[in-house]
C-alpha cells in the first residue's frame, strides 16, 4: 500500500475516535467560530452583530475598548476555520431549501448554526479533530522517511493518543492543533530530498502565521531562519522575506483595529518581556517538565525514549545541524513558555503549552527504531518492556481527559481555583488524572 494511501487510513483511524468523542473542553476558544463567520457574512472581524448577547452572559473571551467588540484571542485560528465555516454554512441553508419550515422550527427555539448559546461548538470539535487527524497523517510520513510501515504506525499511535493531540488539540479548538500542524509540515519539507525555492517560501509563509495563532509562535519562525543562515543564504533571505510579508500584512490589520501593531493578547507579552513577568521562571522550567500536576514527562513519559533517541544520532554519527536545530527549538519554546507569568496554562489539562513542540520529541522517537542494533539484546528486550509501559501509562493518562470533562472541571475548581492556587500543581497526592 502506497504512503498516500496510508497517510488517509492513518487520518480516518485518528478522525473516527475524536468525532465519536463529544468531550468539548472550550472556554478561550468559544468565539473563534464566530470570528470566521464574521469574516464570511460581514467581512470584517468585529462581533458588534453579538453586542446585544454579550451584555446579558459571560463576555470571556471579548475585548472592547473602543467602538467595536472583538474576539481577545489571536485570529489566526479563526481564519484557518474560515473554510470550514464556509462549507458548514453552505451545507445548512442547503437544507433550509430543501426544507424551508426547518428554519421557522429553529428560528422559534432561538437556535441557528452558529448561534453563541447553541451548537457552534459542534462545529468547533469538528475543525479540531480534522486538524489533529492530519497532524497524525503528517507525523506517519514523517516516521516513513526512516521506518517500515509498521514502525511508523507504532510512532504514530503514540503521538495520536498518548500526548496532548489527544486529550487537548482534539479536544476543542486551541491554538494548538494549529501549531502542531504547520511544525509538522515544515519538518516534512526540511527532511525531503528536494528541497527547493518554493518549499522555502511555505516554510516561511506558515511559520510565520504561527505568530499570528499564538505568540510564542515568533520562536518557530526565528529559529528556522537562524537555521537557513546557517545552511544556506539564499534560502534564509527567501523564508524571512515570504514570513515577513505575512507579519507586515498582521501588524497593519492590528493598527486599523486597535491602534497599535500588537492586538490585546500579544501586548500582555510584551509587557512580561519588558520586565512585568518572570517571578516564577525556574518553578515554571521544573513545573512544565516534572510537576504532576503539568509536568510533560508526567502525562507523557514515552518521551523519555526522544531523550534517549537523541543520545542514539549522537553515538551513531547521525546527529545532523537540523537535529540540533530542531533541540534548539523545542528548548527556545520550553524557555519561552516558562517567562509566561501564568505558567501553568490555567484551566486546561497536563502540558498545554509544552504541546506545541510535540513534532520534535516525536521526531526524535525514530532514532529507537531506526536502529535496534544499538543495544544489546537483552538490553534492547527490556527497553522493548519498558516502552510498552510507558505508552500504556501515557494513553491512560491523555484518555482519562480526552472523554471526561470531569478531570477538567473537578480538579480545575477543586478544592480551589488553580488559577489563584498554582502551588497545587505540585500536590503528588492529586494528580489531575487519578480525579
Amino acid at each position: 500500500m502506497s504512503n498516500k494511501k496510508l497517510f488517509f487510513l492513518v487520518f480516518f483511524c485518528v478522525l473516527i475516535p475524536n468525532l465519536l468523542n463529544t468531550n468539548v473542553t472550550s472556554w478561550d476558544t468559544r468565539w473563534t467560530i464566530h470570528t470566521a463567520y464574521s469574516l464570511i457574512s460581514e467581512g470584517d472581524l468585529d462581533l458588534d452583530e453579538y453586542a446585544d448577547y454579550l451584555k446579558k452572559n459571560d463576555n470571556y473571551g471579548i475585548w472592547k475598548e473602543r467602538d467595536h467588540i472583538y474576539y481577545f484571542f489571536p485570529i489566526g485560528v479563526s481564519i484557518i476555520s474560515v473554510p470550514f465555516v464556509f462549507i458548514a454554512e453552505y451545507i445548512y441553508e442547503l437544507i433550509l431549501v430543501v426544507n424551508p419550515e426547518i428554519k421557522t422550527k429553529l428560528a422559534a427555539q432561538g437556535i441557528t448554526l452558529f448561534n453563541v448559546s447553541n451548537y457552534y461548538y459542534i462545529l468547533e470539535y469538528f475543525i479540531a479533530s480534522i486538524i489533529v487527524s492530519i497532524c497524525a497523517g503528517m507525523c506517519f510520513l514523517i516516521c516513513r522517511k526512516y521506518l517500515s510501515i509498521r514502525d511508523a504506525l507504532i510512532i504514530t499511535f503514540v503521538f495520536a493518543f498518548c500526548t496532548s493531540l489527544w486529550s487537548i488539540a482534539g479536544r476543542a479548538l486551541w491554538m494548538h492543533g494549529p501549531l502542531i500542524l504547520f511544525l509538522l509540515i515544515v519538518i516534512y519539507m526540511l527532511i525531503s530530498e528536494n528541497l527547493n525555492v518554493k518549499k522555502v517560501i511555505w516554510m516561511g509563509l506558515l511559520m510565520a502565521f504561527c505568530y499570528t495563532i499564538r505568540p510564542t509562535g515568533i520562536v518557530f519562525f526565528g529559529v528556522f531562519l537562524v537555521y537557513f543562515l546557517f545552511t544556506n543564504r539564499k534560502f534564509a533571505s527567501i523564508y524571512f522575506l515570504s514570513g515577513a510579508a505575512i507579519f507586515a500584512w498582521f501588524f497593519i490589520l492590528n493598527y486599523s483595529l486597535y491602534n497599535n501593531i500588537l492586538p490585546p493578547y500579544y501586548q500582555f507579552y510584551a509587557d512580561i518581556i519588558n520586565g512585568n513577568g518572570y517571578p516564577n521562571f525556574f518553578e515554571a522550567l521544573a513545573g512544565n517538565m516534572i510537576s504532576p500536576g503539568k509536568g510533560l514527562l508526567i502525562f507523557s513519559p514515552i518521551f523519555v525514549f526522544s531523550a534517549i533517541g537523541v543520545y542514539m544520532k549522537i553515538k551513531m554519527k547521525d546527529f545532523s545541524i537540523m537535529d540540533f536545530f530542531f533541540i534548539l527549538l523545542f528548548l527556545g519554546y520550553y524557555i519561552s513558555i516558562a517567562v509566561v507569568t501564568k505558567w501553568w496554562s490555567g484551566w486546561s489539562y497536563g502540558p498545554r503549552y509544552i504541546s506545541d513542540t510535540l513534532p520534535v520529541l516525536i521526531y526524535f522517537l525514530i532514532p529507537y527504531f531506526k536502529y535496534p542494533e544499538f543495544f544489546k539484546k537483552t538490553s534492547r528486550k527490556v527497553l522493548n518492556y519498558v516502552f510498552i509501559v510507558l505508552v500504556i501509562a501515557s494513553l491512560y493518562i491523555h484518555t482519562r481527559a480526552a472523554i471526561s470533562f470531569r478531570v477538567w472541571n473537578d480538579w480545575n475548581g477543586v478544592p480551589n481555583d488553580i488559577d489563584y492556587h498554582p502551588e497545587r500543581i505540585w500536590d503528588w497526592k492529586d494528580p489531575p488524572f487519578l480525579r
